[in-house]
């Protein structure tokens, strides 16, 4: 069974981008209403970056970068 697909494209670019950084996601299950799935740290020690089944704009993408950005195991070669 294959992944379901992010609404908004923007997302599915942060999405393909954390999984390069070494980010893992995993979809939600059960019934939450507005909860698309979560990104892990490659760290595995912070806490979950929350990915929004029902984006604004590009907010959600944007907060989404800011959070992966904070995390103390990102990158900084970009």
């Amino acid at each position: 069974m294959t992944p379901k697909r992010h609404p908004d494209s923007a997302v599915r670019a942060v999405l393909k981008d954390a999984k390069q950084l070494g980010w893992r996601f995993e979809p939600a299950t059960g019934g939450r209403a507005h909860i698309f799935g979560k990104l892990l740290c490659p760290g595995g020690l912070c806490q979950p970056v929350w990915v929004l089944s029902t984006p604004r704009g590009d907010a959600q993408s944007r907060i989404l970068r800011r959070n992966m950005a904070r995390c103390p195991h990102h990158d900084n070669r970009e």
